[in-house]
């Protein structure tokens, strides 16, 4: 049934480049959200994640090697910079719920660095090594799970949400049917209950997308029901990736 769906329209995604964590001056002046368009600040993350972060990824990972050399930096000064910028460019999207997990999971990295800073100064070296691993480890959450593109799920369903509420069908349509696209692509890792709730979601959004085409549906509570479930899918997938790649991700014991 998923599979026969078709888009009824088709709408475009403006790109410009840039992470939280290297933001240009010009958009921490203008934020996206607040002109309604959460679409942009997704399009400068997904961009960012596959250009600018794994850069800083890299550098982390050479920190740590170089602790377990025994060659220690008298201090992390350049990831004040770095948390500096991500906060400017997050401050500004925290009224969108949408994004909830994407918050929590740069304010998780950004306390591990400034653990880490801290452990540091007091050369304690363990603990700062320690704090850095899983900065690594959270850092490669938000890179490699799908809990970003159950994000741009969650803006469709949110937007689909609000097209149902003003009886604005087709569009509620094209929404869903862009929804269930970003979920089609997402293989869930050694968590089959995690990824029978995606199907089980998906479902939803294909009844939900056949009877606004027929113009049947006339309330807003079954969709925001999926847009909570999408949500909360968000934070078991990243709480199931962490709890994973913590065992099992350790690039800095090879030289």
């Amino acid at each position: 049934m998923i599979s026969r769906l078709r888009p009824l329209l088709t709408f475009f995604i403006l790109f410009a480049g840039a992470f939280l964590f290297l933001l240009p001056p010009a958009l921490t002046q203008q934020s996206d959200i607040t002109s309604g368009n959460p679409y942009q600040y997704y399009s400068d993350i997904d961009q960012a994640l596959t250009t600018k972060l794994p850069d800083f990824q890299q550098q982390l990972e050479g920190v740590i090697k170089d602790f377990n050399k025994g060659k220690t930096p008298e201090t992390l000064e350049w990831l004040k910079t770095t948390i500096a910028k991500g906060d400017a460019f997050i401050d500004r999207v925290r009224p969108d719920s949408n994004f909830d997990q994407l918050e929590t999971s740069f304010d998780q990295i950004k306390n591990a660095l400034v653990q880490a800073e801290a452990a540091l100064q007091k050369k304690n070296y363990a603990a700062a090594k320690k704090a850095l691993q899983r900065a690594d480890v959270l850092t490669k959450v938000l890179l490699e799970s799908p809990m970003l593109k159950m994000t741009q799920a969650s803006i469709d369903l949110d937007q689909a949400g609000q097209r149902i509420n003003n009886k604005d069908y087709i569009a509620a349509g094209m929404f869903l049917d862009h929804a269930l696209d970003n979920l089609q692509g997402i293989n869930i890792e050694k968590n089959p209950k995690l990824a029978a709730e995606l199907d089980g979601i998906k479902n939803q959004i294909v009844i939900t997308h056949q009877q606004v085409i027929l113009g049947k549906y006339k309330a807003d509570q079954d969709s925001r029901s999926i847009w909570k479930q999408m949500r909360q899918a968000q934070v078991e997938s990243w709480s199931h990736y962490y709890d994973m790649w913590s065992n099992t991700y350790r690039p800095w014991d090879n030289n």
